[in-house]
């Protein structure tokens, strides 16, 4: 748009720069100065990249894990991947800080229900090893274009979906992270146990 400056940081983030656009939050400096630089320049929180003049938004910034090897996957990305398999309805990315990636996926159960028996598993034990075994290889050949950090070294399924009334999800169904990490905080440690 004409007047409209675009430009991505170091890090991968969106910023716009407009006399069109906002001065900052009203009565809130603190927020402002978050968002809006001395140069003008308001930081989106989007994650994008300009290719052939045109402007791709990936993802959020909050979205980004930074592994404890200092490599960075965008978890909504992978998400995204695993969510187009059928056997899921709701996925979960966590990694932050730690080693690798491991997944945290609910279940279709109807899917579910057809294809445990198929692999000889039993459908009232999702997380068994064996389970844990045949849903990684699944998920593995689902991500083989991912790069190598951005592969899921652990998985735990959950039979029930996250609803609004749970508390897991915001009223526009995006799962939230930090409950998701409290209330299974044991098992995300199982995870990563003797790795």
């Amino acid at each position: 748009l004409e007047g409209v400056e675009v430009s991505i940081s170091d890090h991968g983030e969106l910023l716009v720069r407009s006399p069109s656009a906002m001065s900052g939050y009203w009565k809130n400096p603190t927020l402002t100065s978050k968002t809006l630089d001395a140069e003008g320049w308001i930081h989106t929180g989007d994650v994008a990249k300009i290719e052939d003049s045109r402007l791709f938004i990936t993802g959020r910034l909050t979205e980004i894990l930074v592994l404890s090897n200092g490599e960075k996957a965008n978890a909504s990305l992978i998400e995204a991947e695993i969510k187009h398999d059928e056997l899921f309805d709701q996925v979960l990315i966590v990694g932050e800080g730690k080693p690798f990636l491991v997944a945290i996926c609910t279940l279709d159960q109807e899917n579910w229900q057809a294809y445990a028996p198929q692999q000889g598993l039993d459908s009232e034990q999702p997380n068994s090893p064996e389970a844990a075994k045949a849903i990684l290889v699944r998920i593995r050949n689902r991500l083989r274009d991912f790069p190598r950090h951005a592969q899921i070294r652990g998985i735990h399924l959950v039979q029930s979906p996250w609803t609004v009334t749970s508390g897991i999800l915001t009223p526009t169904l995006k799962v939230k992270r930090r409950k998701v990490e409290q209330l299974l905080h044991k098992e995300i440690l199982n995870l990563y146990a003797g790795h």
